[in-house]
């Protein structure tokens, strides 16, 4: 089973392995978030981890919710709306 250094994982998950990629990638896989494993010193990942993580790490789309126009509310009335939209 071919696995994947830490470089190559961050290359496919962030796009680059400079150390602040390196080192957000770490710190996901201590933290559990991405799945991965320690080899020695070292952390490496197989194909399937990585796909996973990419997965774990796309963003889901959002509704939008339906807020209606504003114009006819009162003052207090749009800051609530605006607090309940935040």
């Amino acid at each position: 089973m071919k696995t994947n250094s830490l470089e190559e994982y961050s290359d496919a998950v962030r796009g680059s392995h400079t150390d602040a990629d390196l080192q957000w990638l770490e710190k996901r896989l201590r933290d559990g978030v991405l799945p991965g494993f320690k080899a020695g010193r070292k952390w490496r990942a197989t194909d399937a981890q990585i796909e996973a993580a990419i997965e774990i790490l796309t963003p889901t789309p959002v509704a939008v919710p339906d807020i209606p126009v504003p114009s006819g509310m009162t003052r207090t009335s749009r800051r609530r709306l605006m607090q309940e939209s935040a």
